[in-house]
C-alpha cells in the first residue's frame, strides 16, 4: 500500500472574502505549495538532491518516464 502525502496549510485572512470563503484564485497557489512540499519529501530537499546519489527513482510501480511521455512496462 502506498503512503498518503498530506501537508497542512493555514488559510490567511487576506485570502478569504467577507463570507469566510477562500477566493478561487488562491487554489493554484495552494496546489503549488503542496507540490513543492511533496517534491521536498520525495527527494529529501534541494541540497540532498544536488549533492549526490538520488534517494528516489523515476521508475515507480511499473511506469517509466521516457522522452517526456509516460510509458507502461
Amino acid at each position: 500500500m502506498t503512503k498518503l502525502f498530506t501537508h497542512r496549510l493555514r488559510v490567511r485572512y487576506s485570502e478569504c472574502d467577507q463570507q469566510n470563503v477562500v477566493f478561487n484564485g488562491h487554489y493554484l497557489f495552494y496546489y503549488d505549495v503542496a507540490l513543492t512540499e511533496l517534491w521536498r519529501e520525495v527527494t529529501g530537499g534541494y541540497a540532498s538532491m544536488v549533492e549526490g546519489e538520488p534517494t528516489w527513482s523515476w521508475r515507480r510501480r511499473g511506469s517509466a518516464i521516457a522522452r517526456g511521455h509516460a510509458t507502461t512496462n
